[in-house]
C-alpha cells in the first residue's frame, strides 16, 4: 500500500522545543511544509510537502534537545482517498457524466450523483 500523507504527529515535545528547531531537525528529511505545536498537549504536527518524505522521517528515532521524542502518522480527519464532497446550485441541464468528467481532471472520481429537485 502506497503512503499518502505528509503528516506526522510527534509526541512528547519538551517546552523548549520551538517551531524553528523542529524545522532544522525534521528538514533533514525533506522540505517543510507546515510546523504546529501545541506546548499545552506537548505534541506538535509536522506536515512535509510530499508523503515520501514523512515516511523517510518515520523510519528514524528523533532525539531532539536530548529528548527521544515519538513520531507517528497524523490521522487525516477524513480519511485520504475517501472523500466526499456536496455541490448545490448546479443547473438542471447538467448530467452525471458532464459533472463527474469536470471534477476529474482534479483526481480520480470513484461516483458522482447529480440530483435534481422535482
Amino acid at each position: 500500500m502506497e503512503f499518502v500523507n505528509p503528516k506526522l504527529v510527534i509526541y512528547g515535545i519538551s517546552t523548549e522545543i520551538d517551531e524553528r528547531i523542529l524545522k532544522r531537525h525534521f528538514n533533514a528529511y525533506g522540505e517543510i511544509k507546515h510546523v504546529v505545536v501545541y506546548f499545552s498537549k506537548a505534541i506538535t504536527f509536522i506536515t512535509f510537502v510530499g508523503p515520501s518524505k514523512a515516511q523517510i522521517a518515520l523510519q528514524q528515532q528523533h532525539i531532539i534537545l536530548g529528548r527521544r521524542v515519538e513520531v507517528r502518522p497524523a490521522k487525516p480527519k477524513v480519511e485520504i482517498g475517501k472523500r466526499k464532497i456536496f455541490v448545490g446550485g448546479l443547473p438542471r441541464s447538467i448530467t452525471n457524466e458532464e459533472f463527474k468528467g469536470y471534477f476529474e481532471k482534479f483526481g480520480s472520481v470513484v461516483d458522482a450523483v447529480v440530483i435534481h429537485d422535482i
